[in-house]
């Protein structure tokens, strides 16, 4: 490309921008072409936008990965409180176990890796119920989803 070219492919000079505007480089506008153009076009301003702190907090939660989130959160806690239950009722012992060995792996490998007795103890429970059932006074046997023992002499 010339220089030719160059000075053609650019846009105005500043004296060609000052001169389309009417004003001066040096002396900039006086008070009347002010008065004037500010009458005529309104204050040299952006609007500006409030939002409550409110909005502002909740924008954090919006979108696909808070969504993920907000989803595991829930999952976990649903399968954690009804799997809890479960136990404590007895009913559907062994299947209610697996969910709470999941999250206890879950817990151990990425959050606190350092709780390995506690969650060695949580497991040990869990297994043990995975393995026996949910004993004599259990749901389970009630609605006939256990079997009754039979002791071998």
């Amino acid at each position: 490309m010339s220089g030719s070219d160059l000075a053609e492919s650019a846009g105005p000079t500043v004296a060609e921008i000052l001169a389309k505007l009417g004003t001066d480089s040096k002396t900039g506008l006086n008070s009347d072409e002010l008065q004037e153009r500010l009458s005529k076009y309104g204050p040299n301003a952006l609007p500006e936008e409030r939002k409550s702190a409110l909005s502002g907090v909740l924008a954090y939660f919006w979108g696909p990965i808070p969504w993920m989130i907000e989803a595991a959160a829930l999952m976990a806690a649903t399968f954690e409180l009804s799997c809890a239950t479960l136990l404590a009722l007895g009913l559907a012992t062994r299947a209610a176990t697996l969910p709470l060995l999941g999250m206890i792996a879950v817990i151990q490998t990425f959050v606190y890796p350092h709780a390995w007795s506690d969650h060695l103890t949580w497991g040990s429970m869990l297994i043990f119920l995975l393995t026996r059932g949910g004993g004599p006074l259990s749901l389970d046997r009630l609605v006939g989803l256990e079997p009754a023992q039979t002791h071998k002499a």
